[in-house]
């Protein structure tokens, strides 16, 4: 949709959700520069498919879901809205690339890729999304679907692209999908929780929490890529030991995962009070259907994990499950409110995420009308210093992105090790004291123990009376001693 909205185009005006107000702030603050929140889903489709009919099903998508037409304003008012217009077109286009060689797709789809970026959107403008449908032959497809992280959170970009095929699949009954939930539901529910409440309990979860901050400015290379990217992939051994432990000790794998991210980034810091976001699903089982509702309806607040030098590991985990979960009722907050209630400009620049929904990267199984689908979302940066993943299966996966204008890879590089290392001695020995547990790699050791203790000087021999000498002859015209008013 193009122009200025009248009263007569719109349908329903929304305030905006906790993580909204969030991403809407810096969506401005990049102004001309690269948004870190647009997100790609590319999708890999075998088999005939039908351009129109998938273009069909992505517009009564649209169509059907209101809050994905939504524009957003914040000029001359004292707090941005969503304004939903009756309906907005969906931007498509489509690509033949059937002369290309199967060794030139992967160069030729990243290139598209990219240009589907640019430009970022207008977030006043809806819809903030569009599609890309690449033709390599008659059987084999790719489709990019681009957005704007203001309209969908991982768990919704999952059940977008499932209802999607199935629309397909359907020849655009709707009646193949579940019962919509009308995102102004999740607003309803908001207005009825208790901001008191939830304010006490934030204020006392942060008292006297110090920042963690692990970004610092640096000069990259011209040349060198802007964000790095590590993956790790945990074998199937690690990740059965790791899953028991967390059974063993009635622990979530969410709380496993985060509570030993929280020790990995105290033993780099050298603190044993840390506190880093995470994201949370934000979907009240008060709210019927939530769990098929699509939408950003995630929030980010921040984790806190703390231990003494005495404490076990299992201790640890245990005792942070049980603040978390004194938390979770007011786990809505705005990460702008909680901050200010803390007193803190900024508490952290690290996020960690454990993906326990329906992922957008898991669409192996998906298949329509003699299609088989699979992708992967092969953008999703934050503005943050350095994120990480984990990915749950039948192996663990974990996926560290960073900023190499605020992280150093040898950074990266350190915490992805000394992660490994950690999971490997609580899948050993869950009863270790956290001090006990040695989590240098190599490199680091070697830095610790001699590059950083060198602290030899080289001594240059002879007499005093010789070196005085000496240096007298280097600088003849400079007073050596002065004695009273003598020189």
């Amino acid at each position: 949709m193009t122009g200025e909205m009248t009263a007569s185009s719109f349908s329903e005006i929304l305030p905006l959700a906790p993580l909204q107000r969030g991403l809407l702030f810096e969506h401005l603050l990049a102004g001309e520069t690269a948004d870190a929140y647009l997100v790609q889903l590319v999708l890999s489709v075998r088999g005939p498919l039908d351009h129109r009919r998938l273009r069909t099903a992505a517009e009564l998508l649209l169509a059907r879901h209101a809050n994905l037409r939504a524009g957003f304003l914040h000029d001359g008012l004292s707090q941005p809205v969503q304004v939903i217009p009756h309906q907005a077109g969906l931007p498509w286009r489509e690509l033949d690339r059937s002369g290309t060689p199967a060794a030139g797709r992967a160069g030729s789809l990243a290139s598209i890729a990219a240009a589907e970026q640019q430009p970022g959107f207008d977030l006043r403008r809806p819809p903030a999304m569009r599609f890309a449908v690449i033709r390599w032959s008659p059987d084999e497809h790719s489709v990019i679907f681009t957005h704007h992280h203001i309209l969908l959170d991982g768990w919704s970009l999952g059940l977008f692209a499932q209802q999607l095929f199935e629309l397909y699949e359907a020849r655009g009954a709707e009646s193949a999908l579940p019962p919509q939930v009308p995102y102004r539901e999740l607003f309803s529910w908001l207005s009825r929780q208790d901001q008191e409440a939830a304010g006490e309990a934030w204020r006392h979860e942060l008292d006297d929490v110090r920042p963690l901050l692990l970004g610092r400015h640096r000069a990259a290379g011209p040349d060198s890529p802007a964000n790095g990217e590590l993956n790790l992939e945990i074998g199937q051994d690690l990740s059965d030991r790791l899953a028991g432990i967390a059974r063993g000790l009635h622990l979530t794998a969410s709380t496993m995962f985060l509570g030993m991210w929280g020790i990995v980034l105290g033993s780099f810091t050298g603190s044993n009070d840390v506190v880093f976001g995470t994201t949370i699903s934000g979907r009240s089982p008060e709210i019927q259907g939530i769990e098929s509702a699509v939408g950003l309806y995630a929030n980010t607040i921040p984790v806190r994990v703390s231990w003494s030098a005495q404490d076990c590991v299992a201790d640890v985990l245990t005792a942070f499950q049980t603040r978390q979960l004194a938390l979770s009722g007011h786990n809505w907050m705005s990460l702008a409110d909680i901050q200010e209630l803390s007193g803190q400009r900024s508490l952290f620049d690290t996020l960690a995420i454990f993906a326990n929904y329906p992922a957008a990267a898991e669409l192996g199984d998906t298949s329509a009308a003699e299609l088989a689908v699979t992708g992967d979302v092969t953008s999703d940066r934050t503005h943050y210093a350095l994120d990480v993943l984990a990915i749950p299966g039948d192996q663990l996966r974990i996926r560290i992105q960073y900023s190499r204008r605020l992280c150093a890879d040898e950074t990266a590089e350190a915490l992805a090790g000394r992660l490994v290392r950690l999971m490997e001695a609580v899948a050993a020995e869950p009863r270790l004291r956290v001090s006990q547990i040695d989590l240098l790699g190599v490199v680091e050791r070697g830095l610790v123990v001699g590059g950083w203790n060198e602290t030899g000087v080289g001594v240059v021999g002879g007499t005093l009376p010789g070196l005085f000498g000496v240096r007298a002859g280097l600088c003849p015209d400079v007073v050596a001693v002065v004695c009273g008013g003598e020189r």
